[in-house]
């Protein structure tokens, strides 16, 4: 079952990929699977400190409202975000626009 997810923060925003989440249990098993992605695409690519950064913040991306069978059922675009922080700006989405 694929479903389009587009990260939504100040350093990633756009990031997006169809990921299969039929082996999902929960919300937090959809964020993980498009997030693995992601981590791998910055170190196929060599974005070191990119990674290392997502890293350092990648336990509070996030998808508003909304249960596993939202998602299942939904055709829209999957907002995965990370609010903004002190020293960074930029948009906060939620999961469905």
């Amino acid at each position: 079952m694929n479903k389009h997810f587009q990260i939504s923060c100040p350093v990633f925003w756009g990031f997006n990929r169809i990921i299969d989440i039929k082996s999902a249990n929960n919300i937090q098993d959809c964020i993980n699977l498009f997030l693995n992605v992601h981590e791998e695409f910055l170190f196929e690519n060599n974005y070191i400190d990119l990674l290392n950064f997502f890293k350092s913040v990648r336990k509070d991306y996030h998808i508003h409202g909304g249960t596993l069978c939202d998602i299942i059922n939904s055709n829209n675009t999957i907002y995965v975000c990370r609010h903004n922080t002190n020293t960074e700006a930029g948009p906060a989405e939620g999961f469905l626009r």
